[in-house]
């Protein structure tokens, strides 16, 4: 079975994990978990939009989903909607930045 897709957290450890992608030429659809879910402290729009950034250097945003960190159902559900409120805060800041 090949992989047709990867899922990564960025979120708690940053990108540079990712070095191994851009040094490999990889050219498949890449999930960055882009929200801690480890702390229940909610990210502004613009630190998710920063981590968004980050990706991007490693991966064209036609290939690139977004999402939290593995372990989102278990933060209490009022710190889990407001962290995907900042995902899609950050998301838009970076769409509009990039003409979408």
């Amino acid at each position: 079975m090949r992989t047709s897709t990867l899922n990564y957290e960025v979120g708690r450890t940053g990108v540079d994990d990712l070095t191994p992608l851009k040094d490999n030429n990889w050219d498949k659809d890449f999930v960055a978990g882009v929200i801690d879910v480890k702390s229940t402290i909610t990210e502004s729009a613009e630190e998710v939009a920063e981590r968004i950034r980050e990706v991007l250097k490693v991966v064209p945003a036609e290939r690139l989903g977004l999402s939290t960190d593995c372990g989102l159902i278990n933060l209490p559900r009022m710190f889990g909607q407001s962290k995907l409120k900042a995902l899609v805060a950050g998301r838009d800041i970076v769409r509009g930045e990039l003409g979408g």
